[in-house]
């Protein structure tokens, strides 16, 4: 098995996406080879997710 977003061998523990509705926008529902992450960053990596830290003033 190989991380969907890096390509990293995975040999023992992996992450995946366990929401029904990101399964069906974002991974083929037939093979699960595209929904394995060596790590939650790969996870977040793959979805764009970034922190943002929020200025008092933008609120």
């Amino acid at each position: 098995m190989k991380c969907f977003n890096c390509g990293k061998e995975i040999e023992d523990e992996y992450f995946k996406c366990l929401d029904n509705f990101m399964q069906t926008q974002y991974f083929e529902y037939e093979d699960e080879r595209d929904n394995i992450f060596c790590s939650k960053e790969c996870f977040c990596d793959f979805l764009e997710l970034e922190e943002i830290e929020s200025d008092d003033d933008e609120l």
